[in-house]
């Protein structure tokens, strides 16, 4: 320990003096102080397949830091030899720097591409070397890892145009020098223009014009790379020589051959014309026998060596250049043995006792000339030249089949043989397959399927048979079934077939759904009291849900007998009822406005929130949302009013807005848009006060106020029921609106009837006037903002009851035509958004009957309800006509048309007291929803499955269908 602490203190007294003395220089004189110590390369291996940039990582140390040259080497032999590799990318190749160890790490990128092709194990090694002094330090390697490049297509020239040449049609021909890379196609153009395909290996090009060209050609392959790009300069001038052809031998014999007739192939080509001939030879130069051929098979040669000559010759006799392949015939070994191979038949386990073997033999210096084969001896003792061969029946157990080959000198090749073992089948189930019966959707609630059974080892017993039951339950002997009556909606057929040996198939199935024929009743509701209840106008809402509106009086009961069964009662002559039912025809709720006077609804629509806007005619004082905190009292100012009014989702009253004058004023149709504000349609007879007290106040003036005749009105309420704008239409006559529909751009479209002649867009600078023949239909557009686009009239003496909007901007029109014999005939139309006619039909009768309310189904499709008087006939003249006849005064019909005017189905319903249909909507899953009255008892969907009959029990009742597409 002493001696210890002694050494400690002395050392450190040593140091003390040495940092105590002046800086002195540590350099010896004349000793030399290495300036560039060596560096040192730490490498790792990439992981995985590598292919393309390989990126090197490695750790660079150096003592210091001057920098060093990076440099790399590949080898594809483990390591045994080493060879430049091309480096780019990284850290650098030049002047990279690293530290002390541990050193700082670097990467480097190896272009492998440019160094292998294929599929190669490679290592890799990394040295560094000074960059001022260019001393090597200790370089290392990776390990083995693999790269995957892309093989790359090469090609080379045959024959092209050089120097100057004539102008003249040129041919290029080139070769592919890399035959095992299959190529797409190859690539060319001339001076850079767009480069044109082809599978041959040849092109010759239209005659260039006088001056320098360049033609270039690539090759693609399959894998997307492209071989080097093939170039000729040449120069075309009238003045210039005939260029010669050249030859190419590309097949035949070169070194040894035991082959003493030789075949030789070879393809010549010429730049400025076409090659003609070819003279050859064997070792004849110049050769002498003339062939037009591109290949030539020599005459029997002696031992020894020869040379193939082939010479080409063009269009204007200028011979190529000739060609020459050595060889040397040596005399063949002796017979060689044949082979054999067996390519088919069974191995290991097979139930077939009577095998069929296939082989095939070959012979690499003779032919084949038959074969020995045999079950289970060997050698095979049984002769055939055949190259397949069946076994004669053979009991249960192993065995092993044989085969030799025999050559043309009798020379056998050795024994193959496959080893085999027969064993008893087992019992296969028998298949079933179901031959007819509905697939998809069809009409036919008891539906007949057929169906046939197969069994390869014995034979069928029966079948196993049901609808929605898996499995089959419901034995049959028999090859068809039919199944008993079917709800509507989807269904499933099984069938199982079932063998003598009791064994069964797989189970076969067919989907089907029953739905019900077009136009057939699905349900019918009533509302019924002790007075009159009818149904005006129906909308669906975007759930399915529906809401009907129309007018009571007394009391009447809705959803009876429901869990939202609701009693109402009227306050006067007639209340409005708004009415929400739920996609299956149950009541959702009911709700009444009314008071001591006469109120009507007339017509909703459903906004896209599920609430409702109603308009119709006020008389008196009418009540709306009774009870509720809102609840609101409108009051006519002369003998009818207009009112509009709307209801929440729930049932719940939003607001109610009046709207006339002095005179008689009715709101006949309402069309809502997605941002909530509405368009209201119908006449005043009086001037008539639209948002009375707001800001927007209108007033319009009636014509003709002296012998009180009706003008049209069209006003627009924003959300909240404050008036955005109103506008007049008419002349000195009556005219009337009475419906309107609405568009995504916000504009509408309004229909009715007028007489004489009327003024739409009065006072705009595109007023429109239009003249009437009797009561004529009109049909006119308004914009956005409320004025007049275009206004038509039908020309004839007819009145438009009802509209509907389409996703194109047209619209379809129903009402009826007078007639002044027959009465009035049913019709519906569609006019372009421009105004024009796209279509008319119309049903044809002898009585006054008309269609009331349209709807449009999203595909183009139509259906009208009316009222039917004696016998109409719908869609006359086509493959679906249909004739209907009222059984009392009065029927409800429903038709529904095609998106081109053709009828699709028409049906009626009714009694025989009077029965009207008012309102009718469109369903998204082509169903319709129609509302009206019926008197006394009326059938609904007559010889249908759903055939129902309502009677009423006081003078009239209020009903809600809903039929099939």
């Amino acid at each position: 320990m002493r001696s210890t602490s002694s050494l400690y203190s002395f050392l450190l007294s040593i140091f003390i003096i040495a940092l105590s003395l002046p800086a002195v220089s540590c350099k010896p004189r004349g000793l030399k102080i290495k300036p560039y110590p060596t560096p040192r390369v730490i490498a790792s291996t990439p992981s995985g397949i590598q292919q393309g940039d390989v990126t090197l990582s490695y750790t660079l140390i150096e003592v210091d830091g001057s920098g060093s040259d990076i440099a790399l080497e590949y080898s594809t032999d483990g390591g045994s030899t080493w060879q430049a590799a091309t480096a780019k990318g990284g850290s650098g190749t030049t002047d990279v720097k690293g530290i002390i160890y541990p050193g700082v790490g670097r990467t480097i990128v190896w272009d492998s591409v440019a160094d292998v092709v294929g599929y190669e194990t490679c290592r890799v090694r990394i040295i560094a070397r000074k960059s001022l002094s260019g001393k090597t330090g200790t370089p290392d390697e990776t390990g083995e890892f693999e790269v995957r490049n892309p093989q790359v297509p090469v090609i080379s020239w045959v024959s092209k145009p050089e120097g100057t040449v004539r102008e003249l049609p040129l041919t290029f021909t080139w070769q592919y020098d890399t035959p095992e890379y299959p190529v797409q196609g190859y690539f060319y153009n001339l001076d850079g223009q767009p480069p044109m395909q082809t599978a041959s290996m040849s092109v010759t090009i239209p005659a260039p014009p006088t001056g320098q060209h360049t033609f270039q050609v690539y090759a693609a392959s399959y894998t997307g790379n492209v071989s080097n790009v093939l170039e000729a300069t040449f120069t075309c001038d009238n003045a210039a020589l005939n260029q010669p052809p050249t030859v190419v031998i590309t097949n035949g014999p070169s070194g040894t051959t035991t082959d003493t007739k030789p075949t030789f192939e070879y393809i010549g080509s010429d730049p400025d014309g076409s090659v003609q001939m070819y003279f050859v030879s064997i070792d004849v130069d110049p050769p002498d026998i003339w062939i037009s051929a591109n290949s030539w098979t020599s005459s029997a040669l002696s031992c020894g060596s020869h040379t193939f000559y082939v010479m080409a010759q063009d269009n204007e006799g200028k011979n190529s250049t000739i060609v020459s392949r050595a060889f040397t015939v040596i005399p063949p070994a002796g017979n060689q043995f044949p082979s054999v191979a067996i390519t088919s038949g069974p191995s290991g386990t097979t139930y077939d006792n009577t095998p069929t073997f296939e082989y095939i033999g070959g012979d690499p210096d003779g032919y084949v000339t038959g074969y020995y084969v045999s079950i289970d001896t060997d050698p095979p003792d049984i002769w055939t030249t055949g190259n397949s061969w069946t076994s004669p029946e053979l009991p249960l157990g192993p065995y092993t089949f044989y085969v030799v080959t025999q050559d043309n000198e009798g020379k056998n090749s050795a024994v193959v043989s496959r080893s085999f073992t027969v064993e008893e089948p087992p019992i296969q189930p028998p298949t079933v397959t179901i031959l007819t019966g509905p697939s998809g959707t069809t009409f036919d609630s008891t539906p007949t399927f057929t169906y046939e059974g197969l069994d390869n080892d014995g034979t069928i017993a029966g079948y196993f048979v049901s609808i929605d039951v898996n499995p089959p339950d419901v034995w049959t002997t028999q090859n068809s079934w039919t199944s008993p009556g079917l709800p509507l909606g989807p269904h499933t057929f099984y069938v199982m077939a079932q063998d003598n040996d009791g064994a069964n198939s797989t189970i076969a199935t067919r989907m089907f759904s029953v739905i019900l024929p077009p136009g057939s009743l699905i349900w019918v509701k009533e509302a019924q009291g002790t007075s009159n209840e009818q149904g005006n106008s129906v909308a669906v809402c975007f759930d399915g849900s529906i809401l009907v509106t129309g007018q009571f009086y007394g009391q009447v009961t809705f959803g009876a007998g429901e869990a939202n069964e609701t009693s109402i009662s009227s306050a006067g002559i007639y209340d409005m009822f708004i009415a929400k039912y739920n996609s299956d025809g149950t009541l959702a709720w009911v709700k009444r406005a009314g008071g001591i006077g006469h109120q009507r609804g007339l017509y909703v629509r459903a906004h896209s929130d599920g609430s409702a806007y109603i308009t119709g005619r006020l008389e008196e004082t009418g009540t709306f949302g009774q009870g509720e905190g809102n609840e609101t009292d409108l009051t006519s100012a002369g003998l009818i009013d207009i009112f509009v009014a709307k209801y929440n989702a729930d049932g719940t009253f939003a607001w109610a807005k009046s709207a006339g004058g002095t005179g008689i004023d009715i709101g006949e149709g309402v069309s809502v848009f997605p941002d909530g504000s509405a368009v209201v349609t119908g006449y005043f007879n009086d001037n008539a006060t639209f948002g009375l007290g707001e800001p927007g106040e209108t007033t319009l003036v009636v014509t003709n106020p002296s012998f009180g005749r009706s003008d049209v009105f069209v006003a627009k309420y924003n959300p909240d029921g404050t008036l955005a704008w109103a506008k007049p239409a008419g002349g000195t006559e009556h005219d009337r609106s009475q419906a309107v529909c609405t568009y995504s751009n916000g504009s509408a479209i309004i229909t009715g009837y007028f007489r004489s002649s009327a003024i739409f867009g009065p006072g705009e600078p595109g007023q429109i006037l239009i003249g009437a023949v009797a009561e004529d239909t009109f049909i006119a557009k308004y914009n956005s903002d409320g004025t007049i686009a275009w206004a038509r009239n039908a020309g004839v003496d007819s009145n438009g009851n009802g509209i509907a909007a389409l996703s194109d901007g047209s619209a379809i029109l129903c009402g009826y035509i007078a007639s002044p014999i027959t009465g009035w005939d049913i019709y519906i139309a569609k006019h372009y958004s421009s105004g024009g006619l796209a279509w008319g039909k119309r049903a044809s009768g002898n009585s006054f009957s008309e269609a009331l309310d349209v709807a449009a189904f999203v595909d183009g499709s139509s259906v009208i309800i009316g009222q039917l008087s004696n016998t109409y006939t719908f869609g006359p003249g086509e493959f679906g006509e249909t004739p209907l006849t009222a059984n009392g005064s009065f029927d409800i019909f429903v038709a529904k048309y095609n998106p081109n005017g053709s009828l699709a189905w028409a049906k009626r319903a009714g009694g025989s007291a009077v029965d009207r249909g008012f309102g009718v909507t469109a369903l998204p899953d082509g169903c319709s929803i129609a509302t009206g009255y019926f008197g006394g008892t009326a059938t609904f969907g007559a010889g249908e499955a759903g055939e129902t009959q309502l009677t009423s029990i006081g003078g009239s009742a209020f009903f809600i269908a809903k039929f099939s597409p």
